[in-house]
């Protein structure tokens, strides 16, 4: 079962999966396709207010009641992003969007004939699961492949990513990244999800393929799905990942059943297992920094401590953390190359997921001076590629430079001050 809706605005492309199994129960062998799609521009509302629109073409080709074709519109949009459609007719309507809904206005359209230049690729759904062209869809809509040829012809050639860079991202993925598959389509897919989307799309700028795209909880997502993409993914993330559950997730839905539906065209795919990190490798490898950006921080703090007359009365703590759910053997194992730290149980904050197994959590945290000047160092060679954790670094460092010095104690009031500066990175 495929529905693809998308929509070209700049060098964004939405590209949407309709998965709704009381759909496919319902549709059968019944065939839907969507096969123009206009572009974002502006028009009067009935107000006068100028607001964005979207044209959705008059050429349906249904066997099925409005009502279900309203029910597979608000399955495709309702989830992702902040839309959602009014039971209206959809046959020869508009789309209008106003203030995050999409609205289907019945009656005859107001606005000039929809453009055929713009063809949205037709999705069939019934038995054959496959994706048919109907008309001549230009190249930046087609396909995911497509989508990503364009931003590859309109990449700019930079020295921007060190040479590290792989193997940051694979500890990022192991904090904010999954790997899924869709069993009936028999397609993966690979996405990180981050509530700031600048680094989703620095990672897009290196690879030149993928998408970013931003949901209705205000998360973006960075997503690959085109088969050639989620094979060079394979090859990237294979022996690498350090996490029991991403491995797990890795091995099952990936691996095993590339072996499963490609192994006869392309050959069999051999699962590495974990890497064998020694504590001096380890501390040769970005893939800490990466996963440090994903679900960790480093910083610092007063703690009130009277027996410090010469402090005004306050202590310095500086601290580095990791956290993790239901991986304490991981997290213990890291802990071991490290050297230093400590696990704790982690404290549910807002942020926190529902359904998470809190009680799990555990964070891995050391608040030593001389551990952090270590992994001073570490941060020196493999920077922090998010803004946030680079910020925060760059604050870390100098605080640490003022304990070195000794003079902390009479910069109390530019520590309070960084205090809250990070406090507003929140």
């Amino acid at each position: 079962q495929l529905g693809l809706l998308a929509r070209k605005c700049d060098e964004i492309k939405f590209r949407y999966m309709l998965e709704t199994t009381s759909m496919i129960n319902s549709i059968n062998n019944w065939t839907m396709l969507i096969t123009r799609l206009g572009k974002t521009s502006k028009v009067q509302s009935a107000g006068n207010n100028s607001v964005d629109y979207m044209s959705i073409g008059s050429a349906f080709f249904v066997s099925t009641p409005n009502t279900l074709l309203i029910e597979a519109f608000g399955n495709l949009l309702s989830p992702l992003t902040a839309f959602y459609v009014t039971p209206e007719p959809l046959i020869g309507a508009r789309a209008v969007r106003v203030r995050g809904c999409l609205w289907i206005p019945s009656g005859k359209p107001a606005i000039d004939p929809w453009p055929a230049s713009l063809v949205l690729v037709a999705s069939a759904i019934g038995s054959s699961e496959t994706t048919r062209e109907i008309s001549a869809i230009p190249p930046a809509i087609t396909s995911s492949a497509a989508a990503s040829n364009n931003y590859r012809s309109s990449k700019k050639v930079d020295d921007n990513y060190p040479d590290w860079f792989e193997d940051w991202l694979v500890g990022f993925a192991e904090g904010d990244g999954g790997f899924y598959v869709d069993h009936i389509t028999k397609r993966f897919y690979f996405k990180i999800r981050q509530k700031n989307p600048q680094i989703l799309y620095r990672i897009r700028g290196y690879f030149n393929f993928g998408s970013v795209f931003k949901s209705a909880d205000d998360y973006y997502s960075f997503s690959v799905q085109a088969r050639d993409h989620i094979f060079r993914l394979l090859s990237l993330f294979n022996g690498k990942l350090l996490l029991n559950k991403t491995n797990k997730q890795f091995l099952n839905n990936w691996v095993i059943n590339y072996n499963c539906w490609y192994a006869n065209e392309h050959g069999p795919f051999v699962y590495k297992g974990k890497p064998e990190y020694t504590s001096q490798t380890f501390f040769k490898n970005a893939w800490l920094c990466g996963f440090t950006d994903a679900d960790g921080s480093l910083g610092f703090k007063l703690l009130s401590d009277n027996s410090r007359k010469n402090s005004g009365g306050k202590r310095l703590r500086v601290y580095w953390y990791i956290d993790q759910v239901d991986e304490i053997q991981s997290l213990t194992f890291i802990k071991d190359l490290l050297g230093f730290g400590r696990l704790e149980k982690k404290i549910p904050n807002s942020h926190q997921y529902p359904g998470t197994k809190i009680e799990l959590a555990r964070r891995l945290i050391t608040d030593s001076v001389k551990n952090c000047i270590t992994l001073r160092s570490y941060f020196d060679t493999y920077n922090p590629q998010t803004t946030k954790l680079r910020v925060r670094c760059i604050r870390w460092k100098r605080i640490l430079g003022y304990f070195e010095d000794g003079d902390w104690k009479y910069r109390l009031d530019e520590i309070r001050h960084l205090i809250n500066l990070n406090r507003d990175l929140e």
